[in-house]
């Protein structure tokens, strides 16, 4: 059995954490939390760490692109596994 798609429950710090790491690492990854501004705040967060990997030049922004493009970002657990 593989894995080929992950959820992440909370999009706080850790959570926003585990999802880029997730991502970066190629798999189809579904963040959750319990409400659209923490989705937002979530999403805003983990964009701007990606925008700070791109500037110090740890990653590209074809990469950038890539791991965002593996996240969505849901209120609903049943819609975003």
């Amino acid at each position: 059995m593989s894995i080929r798609k992950v959820a992440v429950i909370g999009m706080g710090t850790m959570g926003s954490q585990i999802g880029i790491v997730s991502a970066r690492g190629g798999y189809e990854t579904s963040i959750m939390d319990v409400s659209s501004e923490k989705v937002e705040m979530g999403m805003r967060s983990i964009e701007t760490f990606l925008n700070g990997q791109v500037k110090k030049g740890k990653i590209d922004h074809e990469a950038r692109e890539k791991i965002l493009s593996n996240i969505t970002a849901e209120t609903d657990l049943i819609h975003g596994v």
